[in-house]
Formats: structure tokens, sequence, C-alpha cells
């Protein structure tokens, strides 16, 4: 994290967009590249690198059964498969079943401020098993059940190309500014959610500078923290009427 950082680092601080630009770099290049942050590091991105290099077993989504699952069956599934866990804003729950076994899952929720449109929260498929047309079966069941006028998702640049949703019919609608974390050898990890000035201000109250123009980076450097900018998502839509 500390090379790879922003504010804070004491060599050559990188650009916000540093990790970004790479990643459209390779995509330019049809290259496939998996950002790995230190912090970041542990058993469900030795699985991303996995599935990456490793040969998979190849089912087929017309010999394998589509069903709406319940929530808790969904949960632990992402919970076992999917880098970033479960999520308790998805709505409907769509696997794939082969021979009575679950080994794709697509889950999908509101897209909140927007009139009948529904947003792909999670697609994942088990470990070491490619299903061929999978994704297609999966949305092809959703749209006939609920009908929806237009469906969002997100792809993490940090590790995917979002090249799934684009063989859906998806249309690439920008990207996100990368997020960030800060990073401190006392403190560790600590996402921005945690880093916001009113929270800083509550728990730091004797660093806190009034006239400060940015009241998280000045309280975060003087913690001796790094900000350290990642990839971003890429924006991707489907209108379907």
């Amino acid at each position: 994290s500390l090379y790879h950082s922003t504010d804070g680092n004491p060599y050559t601080p990188k650009d916000k967009l540093y990790h970004q630009n790479k990643f459209l770099l390779a995509k330019e290049h049809n290259i496939r590249l998996i950002n790995i942050f230190d912090v970041f590091w542990g058993d469900k991105m030795k699985c991303v690198i996995k599935n990456a290099l490793l040969p998979k077993t190849k089912l087929f989504a017309r010999k394998c059964v589509c069903k709406v699952i319940p929530k808790d069956e969904s949960n632990d599934f992402l919970n076992k498969y999917h880098f970033q866990g479960s999520n308790r804003n998805s709505k409907w729950n769509y696997g794939l079943y082969y021979n009575g076994e679950l080994v794709s899952l697509m889950t999908f929720g509101i897209k909140r401020y927007t009139a009948n449109c529904v947003e792909i929260i999670r697609y994942v498929n088990k470990d070491n098993i490619s299903v061929i047309g999978g994704s297609q079966k999966l949305m092809k069941h959703f749209i006939a059940d609920v009908n929806p006028k237009k469906i969002f998702t997100y792809s993490d640049n940090n590790l995917f190309t979002g090249n799934v949703y684009k063989r859906l019919g998806f249309v690439c609608n920008g990207m996100t500014t990368p997020d960030y974390y800060w990073f401190s050898k006392k403190y560790g990890y600590m996402p921005r959610e945690t880093c916001q000035p009113k929270k800083l201000i509550e728990k730091y109250p004797a660093l806190y500078d009034s006239s400060s123009k940015s009241i998280e980076k000045d309280i975060m450097l003087k913690l001796n923290a790094k900000r350290v900018y990642m990839c971003g998502n890429t924006r991707w839509v489907l209108n379907l009427r």
C-alpha cells in the first residue's frame, strides 16, 4: 500500500487515476489485469486467481435447472464463493442446479431512485466451475418473471473486465470515480466509510483543525496514514423497453 498510495506517500505519490488507467490500458490490449492490494490478500483473492488461471470443469446450462432460491441459501453460497460475500439488498435470487447441486447464482435488487429499474447485485459460479450459457439462462428466467424496464450493474475493475455483461447485451455506461482506502502500520486497513470527517472529529478531537480545507486528509495524515486509490467500477446498463 505504501508505494501505491497517493496522499502520505514519502516516495513518488501516485495519481488518483493511476490504477484505473492501468486497467484501461490493459483492457485496450485485451488483457485481464488483476490488481492485488495487500490489504485484501486472503483465501478469496487466491480463489479469484485460481479461477482465472486454472482449467475449469465445464457444465452446460441446458443441463441445469433454474430455480428461485431462498435468501439464506443464496447468502451461504455468496459467502463461500463471491469475493465480496453476501449482500442484504438482494430481492430476487436465481440459481442453477446441476444434479441437485447449486453451481451458479445471480441476485437482483431494486435500484434506488430509478423507476422500474433493477440491479444485478451479485453473479458467481462455484469455484473451478464454468457454466456455459449460465448467465444467459439466469437472466432469461429473471426477465420473464419480473419484466423490468432496465437492468443496471457494476463490474469491479480491480478484478474483472465486465465482459460477461457485454455478452449479455449490456452497454458500458462509464466508470465510477476510483474508490480508496487508508492504511497505516498502527491502525491497519481503514475503509473510507470509517474515515468520514464527522467520525474522525469524534474519534480524534485533538487532531481537528477548524481551518483545514480537507478535514479527512488532514487528520489521516496526522495519523501517518496513506491513501490508496483503486481502479473503480465500470457501469453497465441494459434497456429492455
